[in-house]
């Protein structure tokens, strides 16, 4: 069945009809495109699994590599479960999935995770997260989980839930918040109940947008500016609220700020101006 498994020493159950390896494992299976290596490899032939204990990788034909501290290969379903410090990444498509434990369906071509996962995509975005999906030909990241989403722009976006699509990096979330200059001076912080964000242009379009400017914008570190509206839409430098509600009177009890309300309101980072 184009199946080899070589390593130092085997014992053969003809009963169970099983192969226990041990020592320098290597399975090659030519049928479904992998090659595993292990410590220690147990191969039930009558159920077509493979169990494997300590240093697991597998390998697929386009350069997709798993390891962790075990594995169940199933040859009939196509799937890899791995468990103890589970990582799938790939060179070519520079990403990197990490979980304690993860399921591989190379016939969907899909990853799940299960529990506390992180990723990295291109070496830029680092996510956080739990129980992902990664739809691999959609190049689909998701999670019904809250997330943290860092780039390499100093924002950081956190989502009850989301939908990242790598290849394009847009990406969908609900109840966020971005701030930007992430522990930087300056930092602004933008609440959504959706949003739509395009992670390489900074370009984005969102319901329900409350801001809170950074308090020294206008000169005055006693201001605390803000912005509420229906909706918004904008890039890294410019921001449009609509039906929209500004104020820079400061926070404090028993006292109602003034306010201006408009159908749309503008705000130009680059020219510290609401308009």
């Amino acid at each position: 069945e184009n199946r080899i498994i070589t390593s130092d020493k085997f014992l053969y159950d003809k009963i169970l009809n099983t192969i226990e390896a041990e020592g320098n494992v290597k399975i090659e299976d030519e049928i479904n495109k992998y090659i595993i290596f292990s410590d220690q490899a147990i191969y039930q032939k009558n159920n077509e699994k493979i169990s494997t204990t300590g240093n697991s990788k597998a390998i697929d034909q386009e350069n997709r590599i798993i390891t962790s501290d075990k594995f169940i290969y199933d040859k009939i379903l196509n799937t890899i479960e791995a468990e103890g410090n589970a990582i799938v990444e790939n060179t070519k498509e520079n990403y990197q999935l990490k979980s304690e434990k993860l399921k591989y369906y190379k016939k969907e071509k899909k990853i799940i995770t299960v529990g506390n996962s992180k990723a990295n995509i291109y070496s830029k975005y680092n996510i956080t997260s739990k129980d992902v999906t990664f739809l691999l030909e959609e190049r689909k990241l998701s999670s019904k989980q809250k997330s943290t989403i860092k780039d390499g722009n100093s924002q950081i976006y956190y989502l009850d839930e989301f939908t990242l699509f790598t290849d394009k990096k847009i990406l969908k979330g609900k109840n966020i918040l971005t701030i930007t200059n992430y522990e930087l001076p300056n930092s602004d912080k933008f609440y959504f109940s959706e949003g739509i964000f395009n992670l390489d242009n900074k370009k984005f379009v969102a319901k329900d947008t409350k801001i809170n400017v950074h308090k020294n914008i206008f000169g005055v570190p006693a201001n605390d500016p803000r912005i509420y509206g229906i909706s918004s839409s904008g890039d890294g430098n410019l921001t449009i609220i609509n039906k929209g509600i500004f104020t820079s009177c400061q926070k404090r009890d028993g006292c109602a700020p003034w306010s201006i309300k408009s159908e749309k309101i503008e705000h130009n980072k680059e020219k510290k101006q609401i308009s």
